[in-house]
């Protein structure tokens, strides 16, 4: 599939659109993910339930987002199941002149000109989805209250940081040891 044909599912169309409530339903999936270079994202889909109420000066958009995403645990880098499920809001002022309004728009409030044929939501969805997700992702600890990740790499971890604080412990660097024999 083509990137347009790929990103029209995204854009909901402005003009001729009769005044009251109207759905749509959007998947992001893979693809979506790929094509906003979302690294931390390893799988997964999110479905986008939009409402859009419309007016003759304003539209209300509603959006429910649903889904489950892969990503890697920042601890033992082993794949975690990340639940999404939030609402957001956004609201759009239709105007006759839209450069009146430069410098007035806020994340969740948007003008565009009413003689506009349509709405690309696809960046708007893109930083909604990106907002939800944790910073550092890593698996939950247990009831036991020992960590769920995965136990041979957490061995292995600690093998290695015990090794290297053994190592920085016994190696110092001369121009310290030159500062040791100075008597305060």
């Amino acid at each position: 599939m083509k990137v347009e044909e790929f990103r029209s599912d995204f854009v909901i169309r402005l003009s001729g659109i009769e005044n009251g409530s109207h759905s749509y339903s959007i998947i992001c999936d893979k693809r979506f993910f790929e094509e906003n270079s979302m690294s931390e994202v390893i799988g997964g889909s999110v479905k986008v339930e939009l409402i859009m109420h419309k007016n003759d000066k304003m539209l209300t958009l509603d959006f429910n987002f649903d889904g489950e995403l892969e990503q890697e645990c920042v601890r033992c880098l082993d794949p975690i199941s990340t639940p999404l499920h939030f609402n957001q809001e956004l609201i759009v002022k239709l105007v006759p002149d839209h450069s009146d309004y430069l410098g007035l728009e806020e994340d969740d409030i948007w003008v565009v000109s009413e003689y506009q044929y349509d709405l690309d939501l696809f960046h708007y969805i893109y930083e909604s989805i990106a907002l939800a997700l944790p910073n550092q992702p890593k698996h939950a600890t247990k009831e036991d209250g020992t960590s769920g990740c995965n136990p041979l790499f957490l061995e292995k971890l600690a093998q290695y940081s015990t090794e290297a604080q053994s190592d920085n412990d016994n190696a110092t660097d001369p121009r310290w040891d030159a500062l040791k024999n100075l008597k305060f």
